[in-house]
């Protein structure tokens, strides 16, 4: 029995051992459990508290290993997480030059330790030992094993898919996945980064599709995993944020290769799965064990972690102060009657609306009042448009139109200047736009059709509309934009009873929020097939 026991210690001690150990410090303080909550945060480049995102898990120096090196870590970075049904959302802000050479933790700005902006893939041949980072630049990396199945399913020493983001020279941010199917896959994901006064920040959201194929994948077909599975609140997805961190010298070259990893300890501090260091619980939090009620009742202290908003949950932790019990609130999402008196909360258009308020896609007709049973004009359906591309309407503002009847400077001037410049409008009359008339349906969608066109997405395909009893009321110039929205999805038959188009109906501020929010869920699928 005694040799035996020798042995099983041989045999763990040469395991703990095969974990590549990097750090050359006293020990690391991990990150807690994360609570994840199921939103779709605005993929805008900087993370705000307000979108959605979980609290950030933080890298600085105590709460990291060290990898290929052992220099202090002279950055500070906050990591935020979200999941839902679209992807698996990622985001960093990340302060470059913090500490390592200044005692005093102040900026270190004109030290080696500056943000190094990409410029090309990576060289691998640089390294030992080291696959490369996708970059040559600083370089931001995450590795997943949702729901732990990886290391459940035995894949303890091997790598997960590692994703790699960096800012590059122009301004691009660009995303590349490492150890399967090894390359850059920016086009097809979501994301948005850019520089600020003291580094660089960025918004990133995987598709479940992908994620889940690689993993499949380079489990050699054995983990098979399902996106309802992943989401299941409650559910647990492993994680580690690795920063590559390149040092410059005086003369500008690259003195050190500098990785970080949010390692769970030293002792297991790598790339491979059991490395791991980061728990994010979906929609949930790690509670551990409850206290034991006491007779005279539990005296609650709450606190909040994520404020709603319009399109996402917030929630908080209630805990006992007598037994320690804690508990989970969920804090139901804002919608439009926070902000307006004319619509109810359980209206068909209020989830449409809060979407575009949301988004700055639309606004109120007044600070109270946002109308959505009138008509919507033609001038304010060119701002949706342009408020959707980000355009910036000001630019235009005094632009003449050629239209007689747009006065310049006013609200609306800019965005049919616009407009008109970029082919989608060109008025009911020569030089008569129609400012203050009514869109009808047809008109809307054809404009929604132009734009779509000219952002590079398919629209040759199309619905047969003598299914609609009102068929014989679509004009020639209506046909090609009808066909298309009633294919996609965008528009419908305007009665319950018979199938009628109405192709020179009216559309109302509500009606043009549901047909806004359809568009944008049309555009992120329409982009991803088209990558």
């Amino acid at each position: 029995m005694i040799k035996r026991s020798i042995v099983f210690i041989l045999i763990i001690t040469t395991l703990l051992c095969a974990l590549p150990v990097y750090g050359a410090k006293d020990g690391i303080e991990p990150n807690g459990p994360i609570s994840v909550m199921k939103s779709d945060p605005l993929i805008d480049g900087m993370p705000k508290n307000n979108e959605g995102w979980s609290d950030p898990a933080v890298m600085k120096d105590s709460t990291l290993g060290y990898m290929l090196n052992d220099t202090e870590a002279g950055f500070y970075a906050d990591t935020y997480f979200a999941v839902s049904d679209r992807g698996f959302y990622f985001a960093a802000n990340i302060l470059e030059g913090v500490g390592s050479y200044d005692p005093d933790d102040s900026y270190d700005s004109e030290g080696k330790n500056i943000f190094v902006p990409s410029t090309d893939e990576d060289d691998p041949s640089l390294y030992d030992e080291f696959e490369g980072t996708g970059w040559n630049g600083d370089t931001f990396m995450l590795t997943l094993d949702p729901l732990g199945r990886m290391l459940e399913s035995g894949f303890v020493y091997d790598h997960a898919p590692r994703y790699a983001v960096s800012l590059f020279e122009d301004g691009s941010v660009r995303m590349y996945r490492e150890m399967v199917s090894e390359g850059e896959i920016t086009d097809k994901v979501r994301l948005v980064g850019k520089r600020t006064d003291y580094g660089w920040c960025f918004e990133a959201c995987i598709p479940w599709e992908i994620i889940t194929e690689d993993i499949y994948t380079i489990s050699f077909w054995e983990v098979a995993l399902e996106k309802k599975q992943i989401l299941k609140t409650g559910s647990l997805i492993r994680a580690s944020a690795i920063y590559c961190d390149r040092y410059i010298d005086s003369e500008g070259n690259i003195a050190d290769l500098n990785h970080y990893v949010t390692a769970a300890s030293l002792e297991n501090c790598g790339y491979n799965i059991a490395s791991m260091g980061l728990e994010l619980i979906i929609e949930g939090f790690n509670l551990g064990d409850l206290g034991v009620c006491t007779p005279i009742g539990h005296d609650w202290v709450f606190e909040l972690y994520v404020e709603p908003t319009y399109t996402s949950q917030g929630f908080g932790i209630k805990q006992c102060k007598v037994c320690g019990k804690t508990e989970q609130v969920i804090i139901p999402k804002k919608i439009a009657t926070d902000a307006f008196t004319d619509i109810k909360s359980n209206s068909w258009y209020a989830e449409a609306v809060s979407y575009c308020l949301r988004r700055s896609y639309m606004v109120g007709v007044s600070y109270d009042r946002f109308s959505p049973l009138s008509e919507l004009t033609r001038e304010q359906f060119v701002m949706i448009l342009a408020n959707y591309e980000g355009v910036d309407t000001s630019d235009y503002a005094y632009v003449d139109s050629g239209m007689k009847d747009v006065i310049k400077g006013s609200w609306y001037a800019g965005a049919v200047s616009w407009a008109v410049e970029e082919g989608y409008v060109c008025g009911i009359a020569p030089g008569v736009f129609g400012t203050g008339q009514p869109i009808e349906r047809a008109a809307l969608v054809r404009l929604l059709m132009l734009y779509t066109a000219k952002q590079g997405v398919d629209v040759s395909k199309h619905a047969d509309l003598s299914v609609y009893a009102d068929a014989a009321n679509v004009r020639e110039w209506m046909r090609e934009g009808l066909e298309w929205a009633v294919y996609n999805g965008l528009i419908t038959s305007t009665s319950d009873y018979y199938m009628w188009l109405a192709p020179k109906g009216k559309v109302s501020r509500a009606m043009a929020a549901v047909m806004i929010m359809n568009y944008d869920n049309y555009m992120y699928d329409a982009n991803y097939e088209k990558q």
